[in-house]
């Protein structure tokens, strides 16, 4: 996740961020928890009113102990 914001539009209320993915950005939503920096992928894919809708996820790491 490169960057995040929040929307007040009427119609895409909620959490945005930009993606990166092999050098490709993307805009798509994402849940409130996901911050900055944070490995997401892409968890859903829609059409919303002819345009591509996409729904970013956390990657939870999983540390060794």
């Amino acid at each position: 996740m490169l960057e995040k914001s929040f929307s007040n539009l009427p119609d895409l209320v909620g959490y945005y961020g930009i993606g990166e993915f092999s050098g490709i950005r993307l805009i798509g939503s994402v849940d409130q928890s996901v911050l900055p920096y944070d490995r997401i992928r892409i968890s859903q894919v829609g059409v919303k009113n002819n345009k591509l809708d996409l729904e970013f996820s956390k990657i939870e790491v999983k540390r060794l102990k």
